[in-house]
């Protein structure tokens, strides 16, 4: 959006010179002479000459120092971005597994007939097993949820609580062995898994490891280890330690058949899904010999994998909007190349290619430079992913490494500094004086991926192709088979993300909301912000009290600020497990004021049963009435979406009597209450309220409910 800037000074030359004139009286009272003809009113036009001269270079405020100020408020604008999506592969009937590897390039066309090539993020290897059965295990029993799946519903892999204990089970209609494992990928629903998820985890993570001297200080050995900025963000995802699954496949070992766990330390389970609380793929290898087997409410034998949620606590039961076999990332971002004809005396690390042959190099061949100062380069193929771009020269028979800078400002003459324009794809390089200049010419070659940005957005369901490239046949030693062999290449998620290079006015208006949002934690309504925006963590509420210890209610803490979190977990009692506390607590630590401390805890729960005597109107279901009470007084109870206000029971707010009946007589049927009494936890029955302490919530009883 764009931000109209005021006019500093609207005053023009006429205004200054009739403000100069009105204060002559006050100044100079005995200056009588007004007209023109007068040596003093000739001056007094000419300074405001030069006062409107400064009025007007006040307003012209370039573009340059508009860029300036939004890095002063730490915001540059973004370059552009590539789309990404998910491709699923099916193999022809009949055919072996077969492995594509990172970086290979597939194309669909457009709704316009353009070419938008993809390249894998991961390798996928191909199966031809199929998901047939998925199941789910709790403590009532097995549920089938392959119809559902089959629907397009959403699948609750742990149930709606996600208990320790529960199972989820996956099978599949052929084996799959540790020579050739299976690729799936989770596609969660809520909101909360999604790429910018993703992202914000690895941004903190990186905060971290800037802020931490030792690795120790972070409590995480990886911590010390700076992580580069240009890296996959499908890689080096810090692990959810607060739940731990165990995957397991039903094989055959020594002669008995059995659950066999999958060893991560062995390379058997990769899980990019953070113990499935991100969108992302988890790939499974056997390490034995799997086995048919008959489970659950399925009659028909299959192999399967098992997933068990063995320890620890979900801030959110994890449900699968879409699981996807055979399936990788990919991303609307390739290699630029180009061609030369080898010369005799190229000596290559493959095969040596015979003179006039042609050979496919992973670079943009440049123009030579000239050795003139600011020389500017025009790429072949832009937008250009700024994360992938690398820029060297040939000088004199070394190559040598150009570094790329926003502005050559704090570049000396010895700096090989260059400016691009990602949107266009031009270098700019320096002028001999600030950054150095391309000697004359020096060969210059650029490796970089490039996008098509936001027109690499496509809706699902597109058909796509193994593009016929040299660098897919480098990658891929049998390309001819593979690409015999695949019978169908589809996106099942539509490409998104992809957007141009950010303009200045939108940069603006992006400043402006970062301005106005939530970074550092001053009051109380900061610190509830914050901790509900903790990166990995689902939180439904924060309440933050100031002066308070939990341990301690009943004193004045001062300078401690008591946070209380729920996650969003549904059922009577969410509390939050030691894991999201901890990170809440980490994550709130390096935003608090200097002096104060920060205490993260879970909520207590009183148990509260109502005893009340319900006069039905006449002709109701009597049975009727007193389900529709004790629902009404569960919801009202509940702490994610009762109390007053229905966004979850006040932390530590006493229960009104007077609101208990309200609610009772608010149900459809009741005529009136003629007797209601409170129960709490451990107390006598009371005609009064009940009291909670500033960090209980309240829990629905036993309610006894009778209807006369």
């Amino acid at each position: 959006m764009k931000v109209p800037l005021p006019n500093l000074d609207d005053r023009r030359w006429p205004d200054l010179v009739d403000e100069g004139r009105s204060l002559i009286p006050v100044y100079a009272p005995d200056w009588t002479d007004h007209n023109i003809h007068d040596p003093g009113i000739t001056l007094l036009e000419l300074f405001a000459w030069v006062a409107e001269m400064d009025i007007y270079e006040l307003n012209r405020v370039t573009d340059e120092h508009k860029r300036k100020f939004l890095e002063l408020v730490g915001v540059k604008l973004n370059p552009p971005r590539a789309a990404r999506t998910v491709l699923s592969f099916t193999l022809k009937e009949g055919s072996a597994p077969r492995r594509l590897k990172a970086n290979t390039e597939l194309s669909c066309r457009d709704p316009f007939g353009a070419e938008t090539r993809f390249r894998l993020l991961e390798p996928v290897t191909v199966s031809a097993s199929e998901l047939a059965v998925i199941q789910a295990k709790d403590a009532k029993g097995f549920h089938d949820l392959t119809a559902r799946r089959q629907r397009g519903g959403p699948l609750a892999l742990f149930g709606d609580a996600a208990e320790r204990g529960t199972e989820f089970y996956l099978g599949f209609t052929n084996p799959f062995l540790l020579s050739n494992p299976i690729n799936i990928y989770f596609k969660f629903e809520g909101g909360n898994s999604d790429l910018d998820h993703r992202t914000r985890l690895i941004e903190e993570q990186r905060e971290r490891s800037r802020s931490c001297a030792h690795a120790s200080d972070c409590g995480d050995a990886e911590a010390g280890r700076a992580v580069p900025e240009d890296r996959e963000q499908i890689d080096n995802l810090p692990p959810l330690d607060r739940v731990r699954l165990v995957w397991e496949v039903f094989a055959e070992v020594k002669g008995k058949q059995r659950w066999l766990a999958l060893d991560a330390g062995q390379e058997q389970v990769e899980d990019a899904t953070r113990s499935l609380t991100l969108d992302g793929g988890v790939v499974l290898r056997s390490p034995a010999k799997m086995a048919p087997q008959q489970i659950g409410q399925s009659h028909t034998p299959l192999y399967y994998v098992r997933c068990r949620f063995e320890a620890g606590a979900y801030d959110a039961p994890p449900v699968a909007g879409r699981i996807i076999m055979n399936a990788g990332q990919a991303e609307q971002a390739v290699q630029a190349t180009d061609t030369l004809i080898s010369d005799p005396k190229v000596v290559a690390q493959s095969n040596h290619p015979m003179p006039g042959d042609v050979v496919g190099i992973e670079a943009a061949r440049l123009p030579h430079g000239n050795g003139w100062p600011h020389q500017t380069l025009e790429l072949p193929l832009a937008p250009v992913q700024q994360s992938s771009f690398r820029l060297h020269t040939e000088e004199g028979g070394s190559w040598r490494a150009w570094e790329r800078v926003d502005n050559f400002i704090g570049s000396s003459r010895r700096d090989a500094h260059f400016a691009l324009d990602h949107q266009n794809g031009k270098l700019l390089f320096g002028d001999g004086e600030h950054g150095r200049v391309v000697p004359k010419l020096a060969k210059v070659f650029a490796t970089y991926r490039w996008t098509r940005a936001e027109e690499g957005n496509l809706d699902s369901g597109n058909d796509f192709v193994l593009v016929d490239s040299p660098l897919n046949r480098i990658t891929l030693e049998d390309f001819d088979a593979i690409k015999a062999d695949l019978k169908n290449i589809t996106n099942p998620i539509p490409a998104t993300g992809g957007a141009s290079a950010e303009t200045l006015d939108s940069a603006i208006g992006r400043a402006i909301e970062l301005m106005a949002s939530t970074w550092r934690a001053v009051t109380l309504s900061d610190y509830e912000e914050l901790a509900k925006k903790t990166p990995g963590a689902q939180i439904a509420r924060a309440a933050a009290k100031a002066n308070l210890h939990a341990s301690f209610p009943c004193f004045r803490a001062t300078g401690i600020v008591t946070v209380i979190v729920l996650p969003d977990m549904p059922g009577p009692r969410p509390s939050p497990g030691r894991g999201l506390l901890r990170d809440v607590s980490r994550y709130l630590h390096g935003r608090r004021i200097l002096g104060t401390r920060v205490e993260v805890v879970a909520p207590r729960y009183l148990e509260l049963a109502v005893r009340a005597s319900v006069k039905a109107l006449p002709g109701v279901s009597k049975s009727a009435v007193r389900h529709e009470v004790i629902a009404a007084l569960n919801l009202f109870f509940n702490p994610l979406n009762g109390g007053p206000g229905g966004t979850g029971w006040p932390f530590g707010r006493d229960v009104y009597r007077s609101e208990v009946l309200q609610v009772i007589d608010e149900v459809a049927g009741v005529d009136h209450v003629s007797k209601l009494e409170l129960i709490a936890e451990g107390c006598e029955p009371q005609c009064g309220n009940v009291c909670l302490g500033p960090t209980w919530l309240v829990a629905s009883g036993d309610h006894q409910i009778e209807i006369v």
